[in-house]
């Protein structure tokens, strides 16, 4: 998702919400607040509980990578696509892996522990909504980051090339959702946060 982000094909991300929308008698789902209370999903102050700020805040992006030097120079290469930049050498504690050459031999770090500086791409949240999982249209899933497979190897959708094809963008992102999730948690159909972002910063 790395690449789709950088090629400009991902405006949006699912994330399951902490804390399970539940039934209220009078308002529909509710969902349970920061201060132990709980609040309308149907209702604008639902939004107040999105944990990762509000539209017009901005979110770092991890992912996989390591540090080292490349024709003498320290840097930081990102594993999605190799690209290595000066510039990102480390405040952060604990050691570097050198990475003399390119190549399978590099000990990637999770992107778990990519730290901030290290981070070379910032999004910008442009809107949040609550649904179902299983709601999602065929635009959303393609905001997803989902493409329409080449035409010389057949009609349809997929979240990688090495991955198969499907008739839907949605079924694609489902496979996807289970690819990170788990087998069957789509069919779980989980209530989530569903946030619209642009890149501001790569």
């Amino acid at each position: 998702m790395v690449k789709a982000l950088l090629d400009g094909r991902k405006t949006q991300t699912r994330r399951v919400m902490k804390s399970q929308p539940y039934t209220l008698r009078t308002e529909g789902f509710g969902y349970g607040t920061k201060s132990g209370g709980f609040v309308s999903i149907q209702s604008p102050h639902c939004l107040a509980e999105f944990p990762y700020g509000v539209p017009g805040d901005r979110l770092w992006v991890r992912e996989a990578w390591t540090s080292g030097y490349r024709d003498g120079a320290w840097g930081t290469i990102f594993r999605a696509d190799e690209t290595f930049l000066i510039g990102k050498r480390a405040h952060e504690k604990g050691p570097h892996f050198h990475a003399k050459e390119m190549g399978s031999h590099i000990l990637w770090r999770p992107s778990i522990f990519m730290p901030r500086w290290a981070s070379r791409i910032t999004l910008e949240v442009t809107d949040v909504r609550v649904q179902r999982l299983q709601e999602i249209s065929e635009g959303d899933a393609v905001a997803e980051g989902i493409y329409r497979n080449s035409e010389n190897m057949g009609a349809g959708w997929r979240y990688s090339d090495a991955e198969p094809v499907y008739a839907f963008a949605a079924s694609a992102y489902r496979e996807l959702w289970e690819s990170i999730h788990g087998a069957g948690s789509s069919t779980l159909n989980p209530w989530v946060w569903a946030v619209g972002f642009k890149v501001v910063v790569a």
